[in-house]
């Protein structure tokens, strides 16, 4: 039966007429230009897709090793699409742990920020997680977190003819998976950076500074005492030598008038000791009150009671 009718087909298409052929021609071509049209709509709407994936953000969560020391690990959230992102919330399924500080404190939580206004294209945010051979030592600790990262575009979504009601933004979710055990076990090339050479410049710097402050320290200490240690003098050594000469020519008259003075006072002395003998001694420490003898009374040797002070020279 099939048989027949594929040759009555084939037959009768044989027998078609001019008419019929220009017919079957005008429906092939238009069949061929739907499909010509399904094609072409199919790769706008691709192309379309693929423009929208480009210009949306693509914000992801991932931990890298700290560029200075590697064995911390830090948390990035960082935008690798072409346009901005917003509202950028963190959901785990657990409070990220840090070990402890110190042995007396307990396992601490990893503060991260419930939302992140804005990243700009390439920006990112970074927070250190924790230190490997510190979170070794530590039992009980969570190392695996999972979770999910979302945020929206600046573009509101694309109103379709079957929902022209849409006027939100288009919002974008992106899984998280931390792990910090990827670190465990671990070898890598310990390179010296800038970094390092800036440690070591401060350390240098920190001990000079200890060695000046104890230089300074010791030199106050020489300035309390003229006589111990080093005498630091402000003025040129020429005038300190000049004004330290002066000083001692003025300590030395003064010495010579003491002197002078002290001598008049024995002269005037010893012949009154000779005339009255029951003369008391004079204390030691008492400075009689004589002055010198006149010009008239010196030869006859009596010397008044009452007499002035001589002036004494200033010291």
């Amino acid at each position: 039966m099939v048989c027949s009718w594929m040759r009555d087909a084939w037959n009768g298409m044989w027998a078609m007429t001019s008419e019929n052929w220009s017919a079957v021609g005008s429906w092939a071509t238009v069949a061929v230009a739907i499909v010509a049209a399904i094609v072409a709509l199919r790769q706008v709407r691709e192309a379309r897709i693929a423009r929208d994936e480009q210009a949306q953000p693509n914000v992801v969560m991932y931990t890298e090793p700290m560029e200075g020391d590697w064995q911390f690990l830090e948390l990035v959230i960082k935008n690798f699409g072409q346009t901005p992102a917003f509202d950028i919330e963190v959901s785990l399924d657990r409070p990220l742990q840090v070990s402890p500080d110190h042995s007396a404190a307990s396992i601490g939580n990893v503060a991260l920020p419930s939302r992140i206004p804005i990243l700009a294209p390439q920006q990112e945010w970074r927070a250190l997680w924790d230190h490997a051979p510190s979170r070794s030592k530590v039992e009980g600790i969570e190392s695996v977190h999972k979770g999910e990262l979302t945020y929206r575009g600046e573009r509101k979504k694309r109103q379709h003819w079957y929902a022209p009601w849409q006027t939100d933004f288009d919002v974008y979710r992106s899984p998280v998976e931390l792990d910090f055990n990827l670190l465990k076990n671990t070898r890598r090339v310990d390179r010296k950076t800038v970094h390092d050479l800036a440690k070591t410049l401060d350390a240098h710097l920190a001990s000079a500074g200890a060695a000046l402050a104890e230089i300074g320290a010791t030199l106050e200490s020489y300035s309390v005492d003229e006589h111990k240690g080093i005498w630091v003098y402000p003025a040129s050594p020429e005038d300190e030598r000049a004004s330290r000469e002066e000083q001692a020519r003025l300590r030395a008259e003064d010495l010579r008038r003491t002197r002078e003075v002290a001598d008049a006072i024995r002269r005037q002395l010893i012949p009154r000791e000779s005339a009255s003998p029951d003369v008391q001694d004079v204390p030691q420490h008492a400075s009689p009150q004589v002055s010198e003898p006149d010009s008239e009374e010196s030869g006859s040797g009596e010397v008044s009671d009452d007499v002035e002070p001589h002036d004494q020279p200033n010291s």
